[in-house]
């Protein structure tokens, strides 16, 4: 009877194998749960992605509403203000720390 012989393998040989199976049904599986296509995403870095078109719904059908430019340009005249009292506020703090280090040094001394 001819005996078996056994196969040794390391334990880093077994990592790689692992890895080669798990990483990417771990892609695969996070494409699917964000709601894309991961074989085609794949494919697209090999450029095997020939015939396969992606469509863009978001600019292709949309048009220009003037409602909607009127909103956006209240809302961007909104954040504008937002951001300059956002800015004379944390210049203020700034100034109350500067301060406050100023009076700490002394304190010290």
């Amino acid at each position: 009877m001819a005996r078996r012989s056994k196969l040794r393998v390391t334990g880093f040989t077994r990592f790689l194998l692992v890895m080669i199976i798990v990483v990417p049904l771990a892609y695969l599986g996070a494409a699917w749960y964000n709601g894309e296509d991961g074989v085609a995403n794949i494919k697209s870095w090999f450029g095997q992605d020939e015939g396969v078109e992606q469509v863009d719904d978001t600019s292709s059908n949309q048009t220009p509403n003037r409602n909607n430019d009127a909103s956006l340009q209240r809302e961007l005249d909104y954040f504008k203000k937002r951001v300059d009292e956002l800015e004379a506020d944390n210049k203020k703090l700034q100034q109350q720390v500067w301060e406050l280090k100023q009076e700490v040094s002394k304190l010290r001394q």
